[in-house]
């Protein structure tokens, strides 16, 4: 994205220049050179910032102001500056995650079924989690279900169905047993193909100490 945002100014500030010595009698040929050039970028430049919003957590009116770089003279610098320090504070959190305060061993596990696409993106969502409560992403455990035999074992209502320390993360209250997608109900009210990320966090906090 940085570098699209940073490719996309320069060829607006090209172009602007450009239109400027065609007004003063020196030539269309840089606008018709940088016209399209300038064009394709800003297409891939939005293309970009609509595709990664969900992956980098973006509400509606970082995205916004994201798009209004494309169209502002010097924007997708300061977009490019903003990327730059986004990125250096979501590695300082990364860094200074708090560790669990206790020791046991926590099991999670994320169960899925080919027939729902769903379950990819679950699973970067379970793992980026686990990593901001200090867990090791990599201990997730990634099973498939195939036939309605592993569904009935696993007590398996939807794909994708998320699980820590065998609990899940959502009460299924009474979704039948079987091969099928799941639904999640948000926080916010709506219903979703992939689990309310509030909802793994809260299954990944550690448990209060006992009193």
């Amino acid at each position: 994205m940085r570098y699209i945002a940073l490719a996309e100014a320069t060829s607006f500030i090209a172009l602007l220049i450009a239109s400027v010595v065609k007004r003063t009698g020196g030539g269309e040929l840089g606008v018709h050179v940088l016209g399209p050039i300038h064009g394709g970028l800003f297409i891939a430049y939005v293309i970009v910032a609509l595709n990664i919003r969900s992956q980098l957590g973006w509400s509606g009116r970082t995205t916004f102001w994201v798009l209004v770089g494309a169209v502002v003279p010097f924007g997708g610098y300061v977009v490019d500056w903003w990327l730059i320090r986004e990125s250096r504070q979501r590695a300082k959190r990364d860094v200074t995650a708090p560790e669990r305060t206790d020791d046991r061993a926590v099991g999670v596990e994320l169960l899925w079924w080919s027939g729902c696409p769903s379950w990819e993106r679950a699973v970067g969502i379970v793992r980026e989690e686990m990593a901001a409560a200090g867990l090791d992403p990599e201990r997730l455990e990634v099973h498939e279900l195939r036939t309605d035999e592993d569904a009935e074992r696993e007590g398996f209502v939807g794909s994708p169905t998320v699980r820590v320390d065998g609990r899940d993360i959502q009460d299924p209250g009474g979704e039948p047993v079987g091969l099928s997608c799941r639904v999640y109900r948000l926080r916010d009210g709506r219903t979703s193909a992939l689990p309310d990320r509030a909802d793994v966090r809260d299954a990944l906090r550690p448990a209060p100490p006992a009193r």
